[in-house]
């Protein structure tokens, strides 16, 4: 029954009043398009809005399971260049009220060099969700615990361009109060960035179990089922795929590309499900 409502919903097994070049039916066309190909080709660049240089679209490059995470980390590289931003506007009113020169503004505009950078970061965590591959995921739990040093580092404060705790203390001792709220303001926004950011890599280490491997046996068990309710209705999946074979033929054809480049990076699961259902046959296999 189930295989027939998808039958139904697909549009396959009936038959063409007005006989013609087989062609798939319209809605069914871009579900069946391989996720990796279609983004690549078709989806343009749209980060940054100004300039595009990157495509950032979460809900349709990173899977369903790893979206959430990737947010989250979106959500801290905004909160690590704001803090920069703010270090930026306290460093300044730090120089108009004479604790500080100008050339220590000069150093906190260097400092927004961390903007792209952390991006930089960012994304290397975007491209390992979306490729699935772990040393991408390594590589950016070391630079993202980098990152968190620098973090520490600016809400410590360094005289030459870091409005943090030294800073505090400095204006609070010159005797300048509003100066120290602000730059108090400062400390307390890298603060709540270091802490997020600390949660963030915590809960770092499930994610990348996944990506490791997992829920390897999720994908076999999976794959088992699939396998057993193909034997279960092989005469009918039999059927269908020749009642509709020249649909299925021109549309291979026309996507022979795609489904091999899916079927290559994809090549590692498809292995191992298959390993498993051998391994482990169901109820059916005789």
């Amino acid at each position: 029954m189930m295989l027939r409502k998808i039958d139904r919903n697909l549009g396959f097994g009936q038959q063409a009043v007005d006989p013609g070049p087989p062609q798939l039916p319209t809605d069914i066309e871009a579900p069946l398009l391989p996720d990796a190909v279609l983004h690549d080709t078709m989806l343009p660049k749209n980060w940054p809005i100004c300039i595009p240089i990157v495509r950032h679209r979460i809900f349709l490059d990173i899977p369903l399971v790893y979206q959430r995470f990737t947010k989250m980390a979106y959500i801290g590289w905004y909160l690590h260049s704001s803090a920069i931003c703010t270090n930026l506007i306290a460093m300044i009113i730090s120089a108009a009220s004479g604790l500080t020169t100008f050339v220590n503004v000069l150093w906190a505009i260097l400092m927004l060099l961390g903007i792209p950078v952390a991006f930089i970061v960012y994304f290397l965590l975007y491209s390992a969700f979306k490729r699935e591959k772990t040393w991408m995921m390594v590589l950016w739990f070391f630079c993202y615990s980098c990152q968190i040093v620098y973090q520490i580092i600016c809400a410590v404060g360094f005289k030459d361009g870091g409005a943090g705790a030294y800073m505090v203390y400095d204006a609070d001792q010159a005797g300048k109060k509003i100066l120290a709220i602000v730059l108090a303001v400062s400390l307390i926004i890298w603060i709540i960035v270091i802490i997020y950011s600390i949660v963030l890599i915590i809960r770092a280490g499930s994610v990348e179990y996944k990506i490791m491997g997992g829920n390897r046996a999720a994908l076999a068990s999976a794959g088992e089922t699939a396998v057993d309710v193909a034997r279960d209705n092989q005469e009918y999946l039999r059927q269908l795929a020749n009642d509709n074979r020249d649909q299925i033929r021109q549309y291979a054809v026309d996507n022979r590309e795609a489904i091999g480049q899916v079927a290559y990076e994809n090549r590692r699961t498809l292995y191992d499900v298959g390993r498993e259902v051998l391994d482990n046959p169901g109820p059916h296999q005789h």
